[in-house]
């Protein structure tokens, strides 16, 4: 598949999560813990996908049928020997959500294109020293 076909579906896949996010069939994490606004779901980066959503059976689920879903409608196929869960926070079990998706899962931190990914507090200054005038007054 051509990298420009490929990106036009893949910004389908995105519009199905988005959807799912607006309905409420799934909750990402937000930005800005202050405000509703900025709400993230999904990350994709060239052929690699990272989705958010609550650690919640019903959510899963909803996820697990949009991504069939999306299967069926692109000709995909997601490769589920290659896809990990990451538990953030409390989860209880997490070996239940990765049998529903069928694919594996790990704790964090790890690495992730080749780079350390791990949870850490951004300082909400971050930026100023490189954009000094980045800001809206």
């Amino acid at each position: 598949m051509s990298p420009f076909l490929f990106l036009l579906v893949m910004d389908v896949l995105s519009v199905m999560l988005e959807t799912l996010r607006s309905e409420g069939l799934i909750s990402g994490f937000f930005m800005n813990e202050a405000s509703e606004e900025g709400e993230v779901t999904h990350l994709m980066y060239a052929d690699d996908t990272i989705i958010f959503c609550d650690a919640n059976e019903d959510q899963v689920l909803n996820l697990l049928s949009t991504l069939v879903c999306f299967q069926f409608v692109a000709g995909l196929r997601i490769n589920v020997e290659k896809s990990l869960m990451f538990p953030v926070g409390n989860v209880g079990n997490p070996d239940v959500f990765a049998r529903i998706f069928g694919c594996g899962w790990n704790f964090l931190p790890t690495i992730y294109l080749g780079s350390p990914s791990e949870l850490v507090q951004i300082p909400q200054r971050f930026g100023t020293r490189c954009y000094p005038d980045f800001s809206r007054d």
